[in-house]
C-alpha cells in the first residue's frame, strides 16, 4: 500500500469541489428587527474581525469549543428559549456577514474554521433556497486557503475530512442496527465521496502532514472494529469477520505516521489551530 497522489491531487480535489459549487456563496441577510448589539461581548469582537479571544478559547478547548463559543450569546431574563436560540443563530451568521469581504488566506482560514465547526451545533447544511449553507461556505473557504498554500488550512482539512468519513461510516453502522430502515441517511450532496476523502488524506500525508496518516490509521482501525464487534462493514453490510486488509492498512498508516513524525521531530500532540 502506497500513498496516493500529492500536491497535484489535493489541488485538483479542491478546484473540482469549488467548481462544482460555484453558485451564490454569501450569507443570507439578517431578518428585520435583528439587533447585533444584543449578541454579547464575544460576538462583538468577532464582528470587528478580532478573533484573538476565539483562538485562545479553541486552543484550550479544541475544535469542539467552537460550538460553545458560537452559542455564547447572553439570554435575556424573560427571553423565551426558542427566541434566544433563533437570535443566537443570527449572531453566529452575523459574524460571517461582517467578515464576508475577506479574501486573503488568513481571513479565509479563520472564518472558514469558525463557520465549519460552529455550524455543527446549529445544524446548518443548506438554506431553504438551495444555496450553499453556512458549513458548505466555511468548507469552501478552507479549501481556498489551502489552494494558495496556507499551511494551517491543511491541518484543519485533515480534521474536517476525517470527521466527514466518520460521519458516513457511522451512518452506515446505525442503519445496519435500525429496524425497518431501508437505506442509511445520505451525507449532504456537496460532501465529497468517501473514496475522494481518503485519497485527499493520503495526498496530505504524502506531503509530510503526519496527522493525515494518523487519521487514516484511525479510520481503518474503526472499520476493523465495526466488523469485529458489530458484524458489519463500513457500508453497513453484514460481515462475518473483519477484512484482514483493514488491519494491514491501519498498521501501515501507524508506521507512516510515526516515521513522518520522527523525521520532522514533531510532538505527538496536534498543533495549535491558531494561525
Amino acid at each position: 500500500m502506497r500513498p496516493l497522489g500529492g500536491l497535484a491531487l489535493a489541488l485538483v480535489f479542491g478546484a473540482s469541489l469549488l467548481h462544482a459549487h460555484s453558485g451564490p456563496d454569501g450569507p443570507p441577510p439578517a431578518p428585520v428587527g435583528f439587533e447585533p448589539a444584543r449578541c454579547g461581548e464575544r460576538h462583538q469582537r468577532l464582528f470587528q474581525g478580532d478573533f484573538d479571544q476565539f483562538w485562545s478559547y479553541v486552543e484550550r478547548h479544541g475544535w469542539g469549543g467552537v460550538g460553545e463559543f458560537a452559542w455564547s450569546v447572553p439570554q435575556g431574563a424573560d427571553e423565551p428559549e426558542a427566541d434566544w436560540r433563533a437570535r443566537a443563530k443570527e449572531c453566529f451568521l452575523e459574524v460571517e456577514r461582517r467578515n464576508h469581504h475577506w479574501t486573503e488566506p488568513l481571513g479565509l482560514y479563520t472564518l472558514g474554521y469558525f463557520l465549519w465547526h460552529g455550524g455543527v451545533v446549529f445544524g446548518f447544511e443548506r438554506d431553504p433556497t438551495k444555496q450553499p449553507g453556512v458549513r458548505e461556505r466555511g468548507y469552501r473557504m478552507l479549501l481556498k486557503a489551502r489552494q494558495v498554500g496556507f499551511e494551517k488550512a491543511d491541518y484543519a482539512l485533515v480534521g474536517v475530512h476525517f470527521s466527514m468519513i466518520r460521519a458516513i461510516d457511522t451512518a452506515a453502522l446505525r442503519h445496519s442496527r435500525a429496524a425497518g430502515a431501508e437505506h442509511p441517511p445520505p451525507p449532504p450532496a456537496w460532501w465529497p465521496s468517501n473514496e475522494r476523502l481518503l485519497q485527499d488524506l493520503n495526498a496530505m500525508g504524502s506531503r509530510g502532514i503526519a496527522a493525515a496518516y494518523l487519521s487514516l490509521s484511525a479510520i481503518y482501525r474503526e472499520r476493523w472494529l465495526m466488523a469485529e464487534y458489530f458484524g458489519v462493514d463500513h457500508m453497513g453490510r453484514k460481515a462475518e469477520r473483519p477484512d484482514p486488509a483493514l488491519k494491514r492498512a491501519y498498521q501501515t498508516y501507524d508506521h507512516w505516521y510515526e516515521t513522518v513524525r520522527a523525521r520532522q521531530n514533531l510532538p505527538p500532540a496536534a498543533p495549535s489551530p491558531r494561525p
